[in-house]
């Protein structure tokens, strides 16, 4: 994918436009789906409760062992279905075991960083933007897992400028959390720039923040999510939002 310049130079803009005011410019992104490909994390947890709960030789197993990037859904659930399995138990145990897994820190390692999007945070860190990882992730559970791999990929962390923002608790509401950081987040300094990739997500905070350049990155979101607002520009990856 080439850069978008229209979209580039506009973040470009603002960030500059705001340091030049001597107000600290905000960047707000999202992690599962948006910096990380996290279907690399589902594909192991599934491949291991298959193994355990159904047996290595069974069909689903074997199904699960083969499966390719593009096979997945958001939901495990979805994936499954998809793939011709429709025991309503089995599913569920399934997904149960899996969320069990997947809502932790040991398999947070086998998230890959999407194209482009170590070097779009290093490119607008080192331009003097502050980066605010915004995620529905929740701590304890999920923050020394979400550390790890943000440092061990390369993603500026843990020094000036940079912030971690996870949910308190799992039950709360990932909508109702980000909405009301964004509003924390603004009082810090003029937020220029929102991604996510899930529309039930992007669409409030758009809302919420309408100075702010929203986009949406095309990876896996919900079924029942509502039609991304008008004028949110979507992208693949990262390389369409920094200057070639």
């Amino acid at each position: 994918m080439t850069p978008n310049p229209d979209l580039a130079r506009r973040i470009h803009e603002r960030i500059r436009a705001a340091l030049d005011a001597g107000r600290p410019p905000q960047i707000v992104l999202d992690l599962d789906g948006t910096l990380f490909d996290n279907v690399p994390r589902t594909h192991r947890i599934l491949l291991e409760v298959t193994r355990e709960l159904l047996g290595p030789d069974d069909d689903i197993t074997r199904m699960v062992e083969g499966l390719e990037e593009g096979d997945f859904e958001y939901s495990p659930v979805d994936t499954l279905r998809s793939q011709g399995v429709h025991d309503e138990e089995v599913l569920f145990r399934l997904r149960d075991a899996w969320a069990t897994r997947f809502f932790g820190s040991s398999y947070l390692g086998h998230d890959l960083p999407l194209t482009g999007s170590i070097e779009a945070a290093k490119t607008w860190w080192e331009t003097g933007a502050e980066l605010n990882y915004l995620t529905g992730r929740h701590v304890p559970e999920m923050v020394l897992g979400t550390c790890s791999s943000l440092l061990d990929a390369g993603f500026p962390l843990g020094t000036i400028r940079t912030h971690l923002l996870m949910k308190p608790a799992a039950e709360m509401n990932d909508v109702e959390f980000k909405v009301e950081a964004v509003g924390l987040i603004r009082n810090k300094g003029p937020i220029v720039l929102i991604v996510d990739n899930d529309p039930r997500v992007l669409n409030p905070l758009a809302e919420a923040v309408p100075e702010a350049i929203p986009v949406r990155v095309r990876t896996l979101h919900p079924k029942d999510a509502p039609t991304l607002a008008d004028g949110i520009p979507v992208v693949d990856d990262f390389r369409a939002l920094v200057a070639g």
